[in-house]
């Protein structure tokens, strides 16, 4: 923590430096409001990069809050260079869990060839279910 200290003093406009907060919050004081207090400062500034919409988004969808995750992804997966296919295979899962198949298989579709491993083998078996078999 002291170093995320020293990187909000130094720049207190430092989204990196909030993003920090917000995985500390999370996952070592499992302060959930105030680490999304954390992430909300942290996308707020104009320069957050792409990994701090990926890690909120993972957030709002470990507490089920598919709607607010949707948002968060795409203006995320906006900013995103190299992890396209993240912001993607969130925004199936929260489509899916909002039981919006129609976008979330034509979604797996376009996005399948470009993930690795066991998303790639998650997205191949949600695309051979029952819900793409009919959409």
């Amino acid at each position: 923590m002291p170093f995320f200290n020293a990187a909000w003093a130094l720049q207190p406009g430092n989204a990196s430096a909030y993003h920090g907060f917000a995985l500390v919050l999370t996952e070592r004081d499992e302060n959930d409001i105030e680490a999304e207090a954390m992430f909300r400062k942290a996308i707020d500034l104009p320069a957050a990069p792409a990994g701090v919409y990926l890690d909120y988004a993972r957030f709002l969808i470990l507490y089920e809050r598919y709607e607010d995750a949707i948002p968060v992804l795409e203006a995320g997966l906006a900013k995103a260079a190299r992890s396209k296919p993240d912001f993607q295979f969130g925004l199936v899962t929260a489509y899916e869990q909002l039981h919006e198949y129609p976008k979330a298989c034509e979604l797996a579709r376009q996005v399948v060839g470009d993930l690795k491993d066991f998303k790639r083998d998650a997205m191949r078996e949600f695309i051979g279910g029952e819900h793409c078999r009919t959409s």
